[in-house]
């Protein structure tokens, strides 16, 4: 059979035998393939070592991050450690679970605001920031201004008891000219010169006047004894030179109790003139110290009164204080049902050297 192609022209007649056609197909087929073989030979090695450097790639990455993360994990225990260790040193004392630990702060166990007692000038300041007072000593000494001098000196006056007296004064006088008229008109009644109503009225009239000079008594005693409470308030509040009539015009604020001096009023200065009841300073006790936290229910239902216990804080790290649980609220901070209970508790801490302050933050460990 014979396969012909025509154009139209003088071209001639190209004729392909169907064999010849076959056989350049195969030939073509194992050139391509030969081709496949030799791409395959070269590329095969190539890709197993990307394969095997990719695997090596993946299990150092792996490995890395396994060590980062035992690392990172190594570091969370560390870090936990030291928040351990930050709250108390504790692995040396053998903590267990169920003790109790928690952050408190550091508080005076009594405060008192320390202000003048009346209008004045600043005389002297007498003390400074950290001083040791007793109980009455003066702080701050004030010269009173003319106007509370003069109520000062009115409110322990005995002015009022002169009128008393001489009221009574002149009532004893009445009775005494009421007895002894009583006396002759009994004498005249006595020899018939005198009717008996003159006598009943004569006693009426003594009755009276000394019922009078009792109600005068009565005032004259409650007078006198309101003056005496003044003087003995002011005595409080001023200092002991006070008495009936008489008041001192300098005046010191005076510490309330035994204490130290917590704060002084920066703004005070000798000459200043101050009005009544300006805090010029504020005493507290140092010795002991209380701490101050608040506790979830469950760790508060496990406490009592006067139950021992230590704590720590950054300034002394290696030093550890005792204290003693001394107050637990019976009723929540809040009291909302849709709110966490947590009660208010206070702890005593013995402060023989001074070295706690109002505001130190604590770590506080009770065993169980």
């Amino acid at each position: 059979m014979t396969s012909s192609c025509s154009n139209s022209g003088s071209s001639p007649d190209i004729s392909i035998h169907p064999m010849s056609m076959l056989h350049n197909i195969l030939i073509n087929l194992r050139v391509m393939v030969a081709a496949a073989v030799v791409v395959a030979v070269l590329c095969v090695p190539a890709f197993a070592q990307n394969q095997t450097a990719s695997t090596g790639n993946a299990t150092e990455q792996n490995a890395s991050e396994h060590s980062a993360m035992t690392q990172l994990t190594d570091n969370g225990t560390a870090m936990t450690t030291d928040t351990q260790q930050q709250l108390t040193p504790t692995d040396k004392d053998g903590l267990n679970p169920d003790d109790i630990i928690f952050q408190g702060k550091v508080y005076s166990s009594r405060k008192q605001d320390v202000a003048t007692t009346g209008a004045g000038k600043i005389k002297d300041i007498l003390v400074k920031v950290g001083d040791p007072v007793k109980e009455d000593q003066p702080l701050v000494t004030v010269e009173l201004l003319d106007v509370a001098y003069k109520q000062f000196l009115d409110s322990v006056s005995t002015e009022p008891l002169l009128d008393i007296k001489t009221q009574l004064a002149e009532i004893d006088a009445q009775i005494q000219q009421a007895r002894q008229d009583m006396n002759e008109i009994q004498v005249l009644a006595d020899n018939d010169f005198a009717a008996p109503a003159t006598v009943k009225q004569q006693r009426t009239k003594l009755d009276l006047l000394q019922r009078k000079r009792e109600s005068i008594a009565r005032t004259y005693d409650n007078t006198r004894s309101a003056i005496e409470d003044r003087v003995e308030n002011l005595k409080d509040v001023l200092s002991d030179e006070v008495d009936f009539d008489h008041v001192p015009k300098v005046v010191s604020a005076i510490a309330p109790f035994d204490g130290h001096v917590l704060r002084l009023n920066p703004d005070l200065y000798v000459g200043q003139e101050v009005p009544k009841n300006v805090n010029v300073a504020i005493v507290g006790v140092l010795d002991p110290m209380v701490i101050r936290a608040h506790l979830f229910e469950l760790e508060a239902s496990r406490i009592v009164p006067g139950e021992k216990c230590f704590f720590t804080l950054g300034s002394y790290p290696d030093r550890k204080f005792p204290a003693e649980v001394s107050y637990i609220a019976l009723t929540p901070i809040s009291p909302g049902l849709d709110q966490p209970s947590y009660y208010e508790v206070e702890l005593t801490a013995p402060n023989p050297d001074l070295l706690l302050r109002e505001g130190f933050k604590v770590e506080v460990v009770i065993k169980k």
